[in-house]
């Protein structure tokens, strides 16, 4: 299909010197067949020439998205800062509002191919909100591409309800466009609702597959490529969607005993345990403040509280499980070396933490039972022990008289401390 010609004065004033209109048609021409050095150089030469702003600002433009597409994005930016100057001076809304709402579009273009560069990325950003939310403020509340780059950006910095809100003024707009089903499904699949995610990339698919049918083999196959990215994004939503289904008819472990729970969230009164050093029963493991914001993992003598409720979350028949808190919802991380790099902490060395839980390898363990009804807490990963290590004075059971708490940390073997716990429902 061939592109509908275009006519000059939907670029620059009608009122413009007619010779003026001639070169900048002719560019316009250079610039459909893609001569973008060509159409730089003609640019250059005509902005010496007398013209109106607006004139001048849509050449400023030109030559913006020909460096845009030369990958010169510097170059780019200096000539769009020069553009929204002009369009801004010329003063109509009317005639300046068509300039803006390129401009916006280009810097939320560069927004995306800069996105490596986080400063770059904030500025582009910032820029297209400005000129999108002009655009929208002044008449221009009807052009769907706006709502949906608006969308885009405050997606991109996770502000998700807002950006579902404004995805949606765009469907409302132009229902047959699948940009904002694609939008909406990206938001969905990053706050885990998995289901309704699928729905949205299915909406989004088929209707980029019917737009497609009416385009031109340049834009069809830029569809096509897009088309592909969210059939490969849907087939990862959908592999998630099972594991998080799996997740749900996990086997939990209490007191010892096995509960099957599906389909339910797993904080009901019977999933949660407290573990407890096994010959010292009245010392048991939390998490909690250590004064200076931080969350610390400790055994204390106090009464049993939620800060010494855990989730035991069994993974397989091995005895593999996560060990959640259930008051903050972190979850015993084992560090080792390797570990403490990929959180970026120094001066770790085969350790146990509270962080987020993620699910992560290093959040998983394996409860032993010995001979004696007691447990072993293994990492999974370093197969090292979850162990309370003797600091200056042992600490003391059922006298009451704690002295140290002791340092939690991994060993192979314990030489002076514990190593040996008890996992107890709190029915």
């Amino acid at each position: 299909m061939n592109k509908k010609p275009f006519k000059i004065e939907d670029k620059i004033p009608k009122e413009e010197n007619e010779a003026i209109k001639e070169i900048v048609f002719r560019i316009e021409e250079d610039y459909e067949q893609a001569s973008y050095d060509n159409c730089i150089d003609s640019v250059n030469r005509l902005l010496d020439s007398p013209m109106r702003d607006l004139t001048r600002a849509h050449l400023h433009f030109r030559r913006a998205v020909c460096y845009w597409k030369l990958q010169k994005y510097n170059e780019a930016e200096e000539d769009l800062l020069i553009a929204s100057k002009l369009t801004t001076k010329a003063g109509s809304k009317g005639d300046s509002l068509g300039m803006i709402t390129s401009i916006a579009y280009l810097y939320g273009d560069l927004a995306q191919v800069t996105k490596e560069d986080a400063e770059k990325k904030k500025r582009y950003q910032k820029l297209c909100l400005e000129k999108v939310d002009y655009c929208l403020n002044n008449g221009s509340g009807h052009k769907y591409f706006l709502h949906n780059y608006k969308a885009d950006i405050l997606s991109d910095r996770k502000e998700y309800d807002e950006a579902i809100q404004v995805y949606n003024r765009s469907i409302k707009i132009e229902p047959n466009d699948y940009w904002a089903y694609r939008g909406i499904a990206n938001v969905l699949c990053e706050t885990k609702q998995y289901d309704e995610s699928l729905e949205y990339y299915d909406k989004a698919i088929l209707t980029a597959e019917k737009q497609n049918l009416h385009k031109n083999d340049t834009i069809r196959l830029r569809h096509l490529a897009e088309i592909e990215k969210m059939k490969e994004k849907r087939k990862k939503v959908e592999e998630a969607l099972k594991l998080a289904n799996q997740k749900e008819k996990q086997v939990l472990i209490i007191g010892g005993e096995e509960s099957k729970v599906e389909g339910k969230k797993l904080d009901t009164p019977k999933n949660i345990s407290c573990i407890q050093v096994f010959k010292l029963p009245d010392l048991v493991l939390e998490i909690s403040d250590d004064g200076q914001g931080e969350k610390i993992l400790r055994i204390s003598s106090k009464k049993v509280t939620k800060g010494h409720h855990f989730q035991v979350i069994r993974l397989n028949d091995e005895g593999c499980c996560y060990l959640v808190h259930v008051l903050t919802q972190l979850a015993l991380t084992a560090l080792d070396d390797a570990a403490a790099a990929d959180i970026q902490k120094e001066s770790v060395s085969s350790t146990v933490l509270p962080l987020e839980f993620k699910q992560s390898p290093y959040q998983v363990w394996r409860i032993e039972t010995q001979d004696n009804g007691s447990v072993k807490i293994v990492s999974n990963v370093s197969q090292k022990k979850l162990c309370a290590v003797y600091q200056k004075n042992k600490f003391l059971s059922e006298t009451n008289k704690l002295c140290e708490t002791g340092r939690i940390t991994l060993q192979d073997a314990v030489t002076d401390g514990i190593d040996l716990w008890k996992v107890s429902s709190l029915d």
